[in-house]
């Protein structure tokens, strides 16, 4: 719904590249700003958005919109990645958080990335 061409530019996603918002009927989604692109360059005639909306899927335990808002939740203050690094040493108990002050490492997302395409079957190879 909201990534530019594959993997190019997931490592720069900040939390702050997304927004959830309520649309004119009320229902809710999830939108990521526009950003130049290789291919969306902004200084075209045509200046329609690059954006997708993720809608929510009320009642549904899968809801992509819930999903985010929860993951998002969690992330590390500190660090304005959209993908940290798992925090190791989390438990419950403490008040720590989640993920690390980190980002994940180029490779280990890219790797990420493959694979839960394939495993969603989402994959052409």
């Amino acid at each position: 719904h909201l990534c530019n061409r594959g993997q190019e530019n997931l490592r720069d996603m900040k939390s702050t590249d997304f927004t959830s918002k309520t649309d004119s009927s009320g229902n809710r989604y999830v939108e990521m700003r526009d950003f130049l692109t290789k291919n969306h360059r902004g200084n075209s005639v045509e200046q329609a958005s690059q954006q997708g909306r993720m809608y929510e899927i009320p009642g549904n335990s899968k809801c992509p919109v819930m999903s985010f808002e929860k993951y998002t939740a969690v992330l590390h203050k500190d660090c304005p990645a959209f993908s940290q690094k798992p925090n190791q040493r989390f438990h419950p108990a403490t008040s720590g958080y989640w993920y690390c002050n980190s980002p994940i490492g180029l490779n280990t997302l890219s790797t990420k990335m493959k694979f839960l395409s394939i495993s969603a079957g989402l994959s052409t190879q």
